[in-house]
């Protein structure tokens, strides 16, 4: 009975993964910030099965919630009359607390406010509320309404909480779209760009004891087609991102901003379920399936996925057809990590990857890279080329900072302080201590 009840269970997460993914692909698609709340509304009541569904937004002067839009039969009534003050109510004190709350029968909770219900007819019954964060800022909370099939539970709220991050993400990047493009058109496109990279990549490195992270993007028109990006996938496990979307400019940039958004899902939610055997793999199939069905623009990419094990010493990485990383041991022996090097993401889909595994030592040094570090070149042509990379690694600084910037430092001695001629990134991890 267990057997099948656990069944049943992997098949629900599973599935809704699946709704996730195409909920995010959804999303993503447009930045008009109107259709935008219309469309996550819309959604929230499908993937919830629900009667209704409300969306708040912050109002970052009074601090109060404002009903943005809500389904159902007196939605617009809701969306013209009610504000939440932090606190009150459901929502507010989802604001409030920042986490979620799931009400089974409202009657049975104090926090429940019936103004709307007593002004609009609508029966509330059952309320599952969640914040919609974006780098840990709260900016609104969304609701679902009275389930039309089974109660709530564990699982709807996991999924909700999911859709309403990525819900929070798109909301964000429509705002600073709109924002930018009421100012100026042409010029903006680019600026636009710039601002929407520099909010996605990661600000601030993973803090693990006796590891150390260090990362650097150099744009070469200002905007990046490379990403790299660190995904906390529990407390012993880092998930370790660096990518290259193919050309330079504003597609790249912006088809680099949906991958990264879309692949923080897909590991995560492959993540989740434990019993799902080579996640990373999966994650990269599920990746190189969403690029290769999903891109208008022919763009393709290279990416590696690692996942980092401080508790078992251990790196697992998965590769698309990117430049192969460096490890320098403690005894400055240098190692190249040649595993099963697969195709790039997104030429076409329903390809599968090979996991990798090797056992990490104290002292390594880990060093990935985008291939515009050994492509670059300096004034006369000069490369700097995988053989002067190889001697920087093996005499370079002993930490992941240290030995980065000596790297960036180098690249920008060559090239006389102008921009690259292609994007690069370069991202180090030391493992101090196991």
């Amino acid at each position: 009975m267990e057997e099948v009840k656990e069944l049943k269970s992997l098949k629900k997460r599973l599935a809704n993964l699946s709704s996730i993914i195409k909920v995010n692909e959804i999303i993503n698609s447009t930045l008009n910030l109107k259709e935008l709340l219309a469309t996550i509304m819309e959604i929230s009541q499908e993937v919830m099965r629900v009667e209704a569904a409300s969306l708040m937004l912050k109002d970052e002067k009074t601090g109060e919630l404002i009903y943005e839009v809500a389904l159902g039969e007196k939605g617009e009534e809701i969306k013209e009359r009610f504000r939440l003050k932090k606190g009150q109510g459901i929502a507010g004190w989802v604001a409030e607390k920042e986490k979620p709350l799931l009400v089974p029968d409202v009657r049975e909770n104090p926090r429940f406010d019936n103004r709307i219900d007593q002004a609009t007819g609508f029966k509330t019954r059952s309320i599952l509320a969640v914040p919609m964060k974006v780098k840990g800022k709260l900016i609104g909370v969304l609701e679902a309404i009275n389930p039309l099939k089974e109660p709530f539970g564990e699982e709807e709220i996991e999924l909700f909480t999911t859709f309403a991050n990525q819900a929070g993400i798109a909301i964000e990047n429509a705002r600073l779209h709109q924002f930018l493009l009421d100012k100026q058109r042409v010029e903006e496109e680019l600026r636009i760009a710039r601002l929407i990279q520099k909010n996605i990549l990661p600000k601030k490195y993973p803090i693990v004891k006796g590891t150390e992270f260090w990362a650097r993007n150099i744009p070469a028109e200002g905007i990046s087609g490379d990403f790299y990006d660190f995904i906390e996938l529990s407390p012993e496990e880092i998930g370790i991102v660096i990518g290259d979307i193919c050309g330079k400019g504003i597609p790249a940039a912006l088809s680099m901003a949906k991958t990264i958004g879309d692949f923080r899902v897909v590991a995560s939610l492959h993540n989740r379920v434990a019993s799902l055997p080579e996640k990373l793999s999966r994650t990269m199939t599920t990746m190189n399936n969403i690029l290769a069905e999903g891109s208008t623009l022919g763009l393709f990419a290279t990416l590696i996925y690692s996942v980092l094990n401080t508790k078992k010493g251990t790196l697992t990485y998965v590769n698309a057809g990117h430049p192969l990383p460096l490890i320098r041991h403690q005894t400055a022996e240098i190692e190249l990590l040649n595993g099963k090097k697969g195709l790039p993401l997104g030429i076409f889909s329903g390809l599968s990857f090979e996991e990798e595994e090797i056992k990490l030592k104290e002292g390594d040094l880990l060093l990935l890279y985008t291939d515009g570090l050994v492509e670059a070149r300096g004034k006369e042509g000069r490369r700097f080329s995988t053989e002067i990379l190889y001697k920087l690694v093996k005499e370079g600084p002993n930490d992941a900072a240290g030995l980065g910037e000596e790297i960036v430092q180098k690249i920008k001695l060559l090239s006389l302080g102008k921009p690259p001629s292609d994007d690069l990134t370069v991202v180090t991890i030391k493992v101090n201590k196991l």
